[in-house]
């Protein structure tokens, strides 16, 4: 093989599976929008601050609803649990090791149904108000991108 061809396969491989990771961090950022706005600010009633490049909203002085924040936190949580548990368990924990694991290790790699779980998973229990690594959460989409490329092997 050719060594043009070769830097060839890696840049166009390496160019896929970018925009792949970069969809599925939009798709989470997307997701973490919308729970957050129906949890805290449908059923709080407390409307968050976003830095300047998203809005600049200042947010409100304090939630409309406060005796609801801690069944709002605990019921987003609960929700994120259920899913994971129900629909996929391999899902659960931060998921950087498993990720790492499975792309080394296990031949089939991270199912598709892994990621979306995760995911949504993240955005309902970090969109609630509890407590997540919301950047690290999108890099969770990657390690499952060959399941959008059947029967590709590098």
């Amino acid at each position: 093989m050719s060594s043009s061809s070769y830097v060839r396969k890696w840049i166009v491989l390496g160019v896929v599976i970018g925009v792949i990771a970069g969809c599925g961090a939009v798709v989470f950022y997307e997701a973490l929008k919308l729970s957050t706005h129906l949890f805290l600010g449908v059923l709080a009633g407390y409307r968050v601050p976003t830095p300047f490049g998203e809005g600049n909203f200042a947010g409100n002085a304090g939630p409309v609803r406060p005796w609801a924040l801690p069944l709002i936190v605990g019921g987003g949580a609960l929700l994120g649990s259920i899913l994971v548990f129900r629909v996929a368990p391999d899902a659960e924990g931060h998921g950087t090791d498993a990720a790492i694991s499975a792309v080394h290790h296990n031949p089939r790699g991270v199912r598709f149904r892994t990621v979306i779980v995760k995911i949504v998973s993240s955005a309902l229990t970090i969109g609630s108000g509890g407590s997540g690594a919301g950047k690290a959460r999108r890099g969770r989409s990657a390690p499952g991108s060959d399941r959008c490329w059947p029967g590709f092997s590098i």
